[in-house]
């Protein structure tokens, strides 16, 4: 494509992303395939949260207040975001079941910008024309790289005439923009086969279409238009397509399996109890794991342990070799703890089972041998937890030394979802460097000492102190410069209170309100593509409620019951707040 009609088509293909997206609601409008609107008209604009969840100064979060208009979201609603763009994520992953391509094209693309730590935030994904350039010359590579395979994915080789064309176009076309094609659309597709083909022949012409297919408005974007409720005047919720589409994404990132579509056909996605039965059955798939690692990666900031360093003077058993290990086993340990046959939240944050090998045992003094990651069981007087491996201690730390303001803020921030004020433009951000004669517990005392530093330091060193006991590579140490380390800590603004040490600090996390209430958040927020709102508050109450006690509830569980929420099964609901 020479540069010119390259500039072009970037222009067409950003104003018509930008026309669909004025059209609140509407499917393909313009119209994807250049025909006239397929969908129902437009539909008011839901609301739409835009800010990050309320909270007292350092507190844990509660719903927020705000819709996008500013203005408190009207009881009833359930701040619904009619458009959403395919991430990275699941660009590759939808380009993969598509067309059998397992190419990943979208590691090149712009990457997304992260709202309170997802990737997934409707109001962020808006539209560069870098973006879309992108868009165009995967779309051309992928549709090249398909007809050089024609014969695998045309369902009616080794034919080559037009019903042939016309049949593909109509599955492959539904299948990628995750609904049936109006005539319409069938017809406009048809147009361009016959133009191209007429030019170069039968795979010119599959060829193009697929890339007027890759760049279509419906193919980059979910768009929800919905249909009103039976029954219940006011309310609007997902057609069945969109249900498929909404549980295909939030628990698989990918479009629509058969089953679902099959499900959609028949509009059979319309009841609490068909979504929760296929939400179910998409758990029990590998690929559930794999979204939901994806969504853990971003939560907890996992990049960071990858990205990890240390100078080896101030600790001799760092290796470069380390840092993949370190998140090799942090991924383990999650997965267990999410799928496991506990599965719960004393799982997560005071569970000692892990997955080492002899490199990482040597960290926590345990008994492993050879290259091979295995289960074992840590040191339980030791160890306690996510927060206690050794990757998420390394990670919350500095490179010379331990880290208890990083620590504190992680525990604060992204486990309890806490809001932290964003430090004076004039603050001092250096650690004070370590000495032979002082603890990093002296260290920060002293630079938190500082009025401009204290409010901020008040609410995350006290937590990180607790950490105290495991060095800034995450080993088990009982002194720091000849003293004994004092971990004894607080949770302020927190139903956590004092504790001492790491392991009363991580029983009481997990059973807090305000972890299960995290956790809660952070799916809820994964699944519906956006900061949670006023109206949002029962749902998380009740998500948290699951988690709460031992036993309760699983992780797995709760990930079932978000699709149960008003938030994932309306647009708008009943004012009364009752459903059909």
């Amino acid at each position: 494509m020479g540069k010119l009609a390259n500039t072009s088509a970037v222009h067409m293909l950003t104003a018509s992303l930008l026309m669909a997206a004025a059209c609140t609601g509407v499917v393909g409008s313009p119209d994807d395939m250049g025909g006239s609107p397929s969908g129902p008209g437009a539909g008011s604009s839901g609301a739409r949260n835009g800010s990050g969840p309320s909270a007292g100064p350092g507190g844990v979060a509660g719903p927020a207040a705000a819709s996008a208009s500013g203005a408190p979201a009207a009881p009833g609603s359930v701040a619904a975001v009619p458009m959403r763009r395919l991430t990275r994520f699941e660009y590759a992953a939808t380009v993969r079941d598509l067309l059998g391509l397992d190419l990943s094209p979208s590691a090149q693309f712009v990457p997304e910008e992260r709202v309170r730590w997802l990737e997934n935030d409707a109001d962020a994904l808006t539209l560069s024309a870098v973006l879309a350039e992108q868009y165009l010359n995967s779309a051309e590579d992928l549709a090249g790289r398909t007809v050089a395979a024609l014969d695998k994915v045309l369902p009616c080789a080794p034919r080559a005439d037009d019903a042939c064309a016309a049949t593909f176009l109509r599955d492959t076309g539904q299948r990628a923009l995750r609904r049936p094609l109006g005539a319409d659309e069938l017809s406009a597709l048809m147009a361009t086969y016959t133009k191209a083909k007429a030019d170069g022949g039968f795979r010119t012409g599959i060829e193009m279409t697929l890339r007027q297919i890759l760049i279509a408005p419906s193919f980059l974007y979910r768009i929800d238009a919905g249909e009103p409720v039976p029954g219940s005047p006011g309310a609007t919720r997902p057609t069945s397509w969109e249900m498929a589409s909404r549980l295909s994404y939030f628990l698989w990132g990918t479009m629509p399996d058969a089953a679902l579509a099959d499900a959609a056909s028949r509009n059979a996605l319309s009841s609490a109890m068909a979504v929760r039965q296929q939400a179910e059955r998409m758990l029990a798939d590998p690929r559930a794991k794999t979204t939901l690692a994806n969504v853990l990666r971003q939560w907890l900031a996992l990049e960071e342990v990858d990205h990890m360093d240390k100078i080896s003077t101030a600790f001799p058993d760092w290796k470069a070799t380390l840092p993949p290990l370190m998140r090799r086993e942090v991924d383990a340990f999650l997965d267990n703890a999410f799928w496991g046959p506990d599965g719960n939240m004393a799982a997560l944050y005071t569970g000692t089972q892990s997955f080492i090998n002899q490199d990482l045992a040597k960290l926590y003094g345990a008994s492993a041998t050879g290259a091979a990651f295995q289960p074992v069981q840590l040191d339980a007087t030791r160890r306690s937890g996510l927060l206690t491996l050794v990757g998420i201690l390394g990670a919350n730390a500095g490179n010379d030394a331990t880290s208890p303001t990083l620590r504190g803020a992680f525990v604060r921030a992204r486990v309890l979802c806490g809001n932290l004020p964003p430090p004076p433009p004039s603050v001092n951000n250096q650690r004070p460097p370590p000495t032979p004669t002082t603890t990093a517990r002296q260290r920060v005392n002293q630079h938190a000492a500082d009025p401009s530093c204290s409010g901020c330091h008040a609410l995350i060193d006290p937590i990180g102190f607790g950490f105290e006991k495991y060095d800034g590579i995450g080993k088990y140490r009982e002194t720091e410069a000849g003293k004994p380390v004092d971990d004894s800590g607080e949770v302020i603004a927190s139903s956590i209170g004092r504790f001492q040490g790491a392991l009363e600090l991580t029983r009481k996390v997990a059973q807090s309100p305000e972890a299960s209430r995290c956790v809660s958040q952070v799916l809820y927020r994964a699944a519906l593509g956006r900061i949670e709102s006023e109206a949002d508050g029962a749902a998380l109450d009740a998500l948290a409620a699951s988690l709460a006690g031992p036993g309760i509830g699983t992780l797995r569980g709760l990930l079932a019951g978000v699709t149960q929420t008003d938030g994932f099964l309306y647009l708008t609901k009943p004012a009364n707040g009752g459903r059909p």
